[in-house]
């Protein structure tokens, strides 16, 4: 994997050293990862459609305990592009970016800052919102990624309803851009055994 593509990682830790302690991986439920049916807050509980993203909640410490991203940290542009819009949703807000030549990424449910409107430019790295606080309707505050890929002309309208649309976008899975080194952590027993483990 080169260092475009997996980038994100290491410009959040970056931005958020002194918050977030030695970070030394991101942690996953089943339920955060791309195409994934079941609710990783409620494991109960299927989604109405395939998870069209990353949800980031967990991290592992360079110690080995576990910890939670924090209201007020500092989210990183996923790719350099424009912003094609900013919609309201059950968390906070989501922000949708076109990059070249092809490439619709969005973040959902963190507070974006003030000078990210539709039509401005914003470079990879650069800040454009923070982790938001958390809300009273049982779903914990984390940052989602979602990222897709053009096939057809870019829409005029752009939300979560749309992007999904298979005729418009095929949905890839961001984990490539995000990081080689994870875990996924088994729910029924949470923050003990491993189930699953991908190191490359």
């Amino acid at each position: 994997m080169t260092e475009e593509r997996k980038g994100f990682t290491k410009i959040f830790v970056e931005l958020n050293q002194e918050r977030l302690g030695k970070f030394k991986k991101w942690v996953f439920l089943e339920g955060m990862l791309f195409g994934t049916d079941v609710k990783w807050w409620n494991s109960k509980e299927k989604r109405k459609r395939s998870h069209e993203g990353v949800d980031l909640y967990f991290y592992q410490l360079a110690s080995g305990g576990i910890e939670r991203l924090k209201q007020g940290l500092f989210v990183p542009a996923f790719l350099s592009g424009e912003v094609l819009s900013l919609v309201e949703d059950y968390l906070g807000k989501s922000l949708f970016v076109f990059s070249f030549p092809n490439i619709v990424w969005a973040f959902g449910h963190i507070e974006l800052d003030g000078g990210v409107k539709k039509g401005k430019q914003i470079n990879k790295g650069e800040p454009v919102g923070r982790i938001n606080r958390e809300r009273a309707n049982m779903v914990p505050p984390h940052m989602h990624i979602s990222l897709a890929k053009l096939i057809s002309d870019l829409p005029s309208r752009l939300d979560w309803s749309v992007i999904v649309k298979k005729d418009l976008f095929l949905l890839l899975d961001p984990m490539p851009y995000i990081t080689d080194d994870y875990e996924i952590l088994d729910e029924s027993d949470f923050g003990l055994p491993v189930k699953e483990k991908n190191e490359k």
